[in-house]
């Protein structure tokens, strides 16, 4: 398997919305296989909802350490910078 961070492993399946008006939202889909050492991602388009369909997701947020696994949720304010560990 090859190693993918959060960024690396994320493909967008499905947009909707106006940019103009700032109102949508974006559907993605993820595959993590490696921690996102001394990386971080930024979106500052909109809020991110994580819901982990298998194996556990660690957050490195400015907020402090977020762990989900499958059955959780976890959401990630716009404008937040966040990686995976």
């Amino acid at each position: 398997i090859e190693k993918l961070s959060l960024v690396e492993g994320m493909h967008t399946m499905t947009v909707a919305g106006d940019a103009a008006s700032q109102a949508g939202m974006g559907a993605h889909v993820y595959l993590v296989t490696r921690s996102m050492v001394d990386e971080y991602f930024y979106n500052a388009d909109g809020e991110m909802l994580f819901v982990p369909q298998q194996g556990k997701l660690r957050l490195a947020t400015e907020f402090g350490i977020i762990e989900i696994e499958p059955g959780e949720i976890s959401v990630i304010p716009r404008g937040s910078s966040f990686g995976s560990s």
